[in-house]
């Protein structure tokens, strides 16, 4: 039996009631699509189509958004194999070529019959697609290294920003890359990587990585979680789930990103009234709302239930440690939901140590609901939050902001543009990339970009010379701007070259 202790976060507690879920793309779960949304008889933002259930004989409504992302979470599901077949293959050529000193030497070691290292995939050795993408790890940057990240001076500064975008971008490494890096590389103390569990896709999808700056008496513990893997379908699939449940004094939340974190399951609908049922319980229980079993299997451990656990070790055996969360992409969708989810039980231990969270190119979470709830106890509790958003990147632009989805960003966006200048804005330029009079200015800006990552190592050193896998994906954003402007190499050159504080409110 879980405690009865209150969290704080619901002076009057309501009753519990069936969960408000939005329900469409349940489709991938189910044989009938159409049956099983019908049946499950919840609500739809309302348009001028529907679909009746043979079974029910009740009317489910279907906007275009509603279509379009089903139509999108089907295409990628009958792509996922294929997808990660040519990711596997295309990131198993780079980093042959990588090890073997290059494509000519290893050409030539190829026709004169000498032997080619082949890195396992678990070692050291073998960078993601990312980490082919984007070489730089060393903390210190720029011509003659005098851009120096190391240690946060404060939450605000170029080498907080600097780190949390380094481990952002590591996080998509495998563990033994991760543990080299932060040991080796950065002289810091790795503690722990993070395989979890994702009930819906039922496999091992959201991962993340803990450190800290010294293994005793640290000031620092960073959590980064991976974000989306380019040829990974599921990774996709969460992206443009534009579901949601309704969380009582919270909002409406991303549902994809909830099963992420290990809180839910949409094929169980009881996993979401044991959540809201825990998140009104003891913060020394656990908040997920799957059955017993998965919670209690340590071979499958539960992203926000196990990182919080162990981060509140890590902060009671260090007293002037203080939190940072990050991540790029769908990492930074889950950091943002993390804190989120912290600051809804009203977990004090996490919050009081809380020093900062930074998210680059994060999708939207919720709704004005969350948004509201965040801006509030977020200012309450002092907590910086940095949403920043690089140019024309299209993922922080989804789910649409739009009146049939409700999907709205908190806080203050930290804005980079295609010359890395930073200025703070309430919404980010083009919010939802939906006008077409913008698509002209997308597809200039992206020439312009190619262009700069030509010159800019000559202005700031040798560690901004892209690499060519960086060039093609640049050269591949002349077709689609917002998909090349997502790119972590942006987003580093945007911390690194940006101003030496980080403004997170409006002037």
């Amino acid at each position: 039996m879980r405690p009865s202790l209150e969290r704080g976060v619901f002076p009057n507690k309501p009753p519990l009631a069936v969960p408000r879920i939005n329900p469409y793309v349940f489709t991938l779960a189910h044989a009938n699509p159409i049956r099983s949304i019908a049946k499950l008889s919840l609500p739809f933002a309302k348009s001028s189509h529907s679909v009746q259930s043979h079974e029910e004989g009740k009317h489910v409504e279907l906007n275009w958004v509603t279509k379009l992302s089903m139509i999108l979470m089907h295409i990628l599901h009958l792509v996922e194999g294929p997808m990660k077949l040519m990711g596997n293959i295309l990131e198993m050529f780079l980093n042959i070529i990588r090890v073997n000193g290059g494509f000519f030497r290893t050409l030539f070691k190829l026709l004169t019959l000498q032997g080619i290292r082949v890195p396992p995939k678990d070692s050291r050795d073998y960078l993601s697609l990312i980490g082919n993408l984007d070489i730089r790890r060393r903390l210190k940057q720029g011509r003659g290294g005098e851009i120096d990240i190391g240690k946060p001076s404060t939450a605000d500064s170029k080498s907080a920003a600097s780190l949390c975008m380094m481990a952002a971008k590591f996080a998509y490494e495998n563990e033994a890359v991760i543990d080299h890096i932060v040991t080796d590389n950065w002289n810091m103390h790795f503690v722990r990587f993070y395989n979890c569990w994702n009930d819906y896709i039922s496999d091992y999808g959201t991962q993340a990585f803990v450190f800290m700056d010294k293994p005793k008496d640290a000031e620092l513990v960073m959590i980064a979680f991976r974000g989306t893997e380019p040829f990974n379908a599921r990774d996709w699939t969460t992206d443009v789930d534009f579901s949601f449940y309704q969380i009582p004094g919270l909002g409406n939340v991303h549902v994809g990103f909830l099963e992420a974190l290990g809180l839910c399951n949409r094929k169980d609908l009881n996993s979401f009234l044991h959540l809201t049922e825990h998140c009104q319980g003891s913060v020394d229980a656990p908040t997920s709302g799957l059955p017993n079993h998965l919670i209690d299997d340590v071979t499958k451990p539960l992203a926000f239930d196990d990182i919080s656990k162990d981060v509140k070790e890590l902060l009671k055996a260090n007293p002037k440690a203080k939190l940072y969360v990050t991540g790029h992409s769908l990492g930074g969708a889950l950091s943002a939901l993390y804190a989120t989810m912290i600051l809804y039980i009203n977990d004090t231990t996490i919050i009081q140590r809380l020093a900062a969270i930074y998210t680059f190119g994060q999708p939207r979470i919720g709704d004005q609901g969350v948004a509201d709830f965040m801006d509030k106890l977020l200012e309450q509790h002092q907590i910086p939050y940095y949403r920043v958003v690089y140019c024309n990147d299209l993922v922080p632009r989804v789910p649409p902001d739009l009146k049939i989805l409700e999907f709205k960003h908190f806080g203050y966006c930290c804005y980079y543009d295609n010359f890395y200048r930073q200025k703070t804005l309430r919404h980010q330029p083009n919010k939802n990339f939906l006008s077409v009079i913008d698509i002209p200015g997308l597809h200039f800006t992206a020439l312009l970009e190619l262009v700069q990552s030509f010159f800019l190592w000559i202005l700031h050193g040798i560690s901004f010379f892209e690499t060519y896998l960086s060039t093609a994906g640049r050269l591949a954003g002349l077709v689609v701007p917002g998909a090349a402007a997502h790119s972590p190499v942006n987003y580093l050159n945007g911390v690194l070259l940006g101003p030496e504080k980080l403004k997170n409110t409006l002037p």
